[in-house]
């Protein structure tokens, strides 16, 4: 895993589905989400009346920039591992969309991460697509 030291990181499982509530999805896990959304609902960090339009479950591993990536994302795959049989059964539902989103805020010039191939592995298995998210800090300059 190569990420830079100043960066932070951002691990989340997103579950959306126009056919389930977002509470059907935590109860078919056995998890408590991060955050439920409804399909409708204001989109509270944008402030021109965007609504979801679909419900969405979401669950992140940590907010603290002092737990490594790599810890991060293993973490959140070890709570999904428990349930693979659960996880894959919802992921197999119709209209049921799911992906680790992996965010990641940089300063230095370049940000970037790389995923070895027994994570990559694992993400797959479980059935989820990866969603790679990159911010560059505004103070990093051009």
């Amino acid at each position: 895993m190569n990420i830079q030291s100043d960066s932070w990181y951002r691990v989340t499982v997103r579950i959306a589905s126009d056919l389930l509530d977002p509470s059907e999805i935590g109860r078919a896990l056995q998890l408590r989400p991060t955050f439920e959304k409804r399909k409708g609902e204001f989109v509270d960090a944008i402030a021109d009346g965007s609504r979801y339009a679909t419900n969405l479950w979401g669950l992140t591993y940590t907010k603290d920039d002092s737990v490594p990536f790599e810890e991060q994302l293993e973490g959140l795959l070890d709570q999904l591992d428990q349930r693979s049989s659960a996880v894959r059964a919802l992921l197999a539902s119709p209209g049921v969309d799911a992906e680790l989103f992996l965010g990641l805020g940089y300063s230095g010039p370049h940000g970037g991460m790389s995923l070895s191939p027994p994570l990559v592995r694992r993400i797959a298995n479980l059935g989820f697509s990866i969603q790679l998210d990159l911010y560059r800090s505004p103070e990093a300059g051009d």
